[in-house]
């Protein structure tokens, strides 16, 4: 088994970034951890408010009191059936898409030592329900974070001290949503910027799969 399930979060389909980080055309939408909402209120950027939060899809859905919660930088929900569950009062055809996802990380990563968390902190076993990719899931593809940062791939794609090449090199291997299409590219990059970047090392590879695509509306 190549990656396992960190857990489920529901994602917002509506709002365009206005960079094409040096794609151009070639990107439909960034999907990069650090640049994808969750719809789910989980607390995140208490400072947007408003209309500003619906715009950018942050928050949208008051969460229950208790939220199991697995992963090093993702606020997910361990079950499935419960998460789709808790969704069906806010579905809607004449409401805004968003997609449920499930969010993998490498098996490999997950049995490796973290360099500056503690074993405690690291997602060693989680447990989720299911555990395991589903055959009619829609792969969306890999991201490449730190154990620290949520995404290496935005941070290369707009640093100006990023080498042309390198950048170049980089978007050739996205897909349309800013993201790695197999787990073995992403994997080959991880390897080159952890010595090219040891500050920032381990690189671990997340996964993300479309599980449902949907609208929703407020209760």
């Amino acid at each position: 088994m190549e990656e396992r399930i960190l857990g489920y979060d529901v994602r917002e389909m509506w709002y365009k970034e206005p960079y094409d980080f040096r794609m151009g055309s070639k990107l439909v939408k960034m999907l990069t951890a650090d640049m994808w909402s969750s719809i789910l209120d989980y607390g995140s950027y208490p400072d947007v408010v408003g209309n500003d939060r619906e715009e950018l899809g942050l928050g949208m859905i008051e969460l229950p009191p208790i939220v199991p919660r697995f992963g090093t930088s993702y606020p997910v929900w361990s079950n499935l059936a419960d998460l789709l569950n808790y969704l069906s009062p806010y579905q809607c055809a004449e409401g805004k898409p968003y997609w449920v996802v499930a969010i993998t990380l490498r098996t490999v990563d997950l049995e490796r030592e973290p360099q500056y968390r503690t074993r405690e902190d690291w997602p060693r076993d989680p447990k989720a329900n299911p555990d395991s990719v589903q055959s009619d899931w829609v792969l969306v593809g890999y991201d490449l974070g730190s154990e620290w940062s949520l995404s290496r791939i935005t941070q290369h794609l707009v640093s100006e001290e990023a080498e042309a090449q390198d950048v170049s090199e980089l978007t050739r291997e996205l897909n349309r949503y800013g993201l790695f299409p197999t787990i073995e590219k992403a994997g080959e990059f991880g390897m080159l910027w952890d010595t090219a970047f040891p500050e920032d090392a381990p690189h671990v590879v997340y996964g993300i799969w479309r599980i449902e695509e949907t609208r929703y509306r407020p209760r």
